[in-house]
């Protein structure tokens, strides 16, 4: 359970840093993307090392 908050903690992190980054760079779509596609790669790598399953 702990880990499921934990990793969509960090995916709305890596969302949120993509928007401000592709913000910065004046493509917001582009910073969305890429936060995005981090979020779910964190979210994959949490959950494979996940040992309660």
């Amino acid at each position: 359970m702990m880990g499921e908050v934990v990793s969509g903690a960090i995916f709305i992190t890596c969302l949120g840093l993509g928007f401000t980054i592709g913000l910065l760079f004046g493509s917001m779509e582009v910073g969305g993307t890429i936060g995005l596609v981090a979020g779910l790669i964190s979210i994959i790598i949490l959950r494979k090392n996940d040992k309660y399953r």
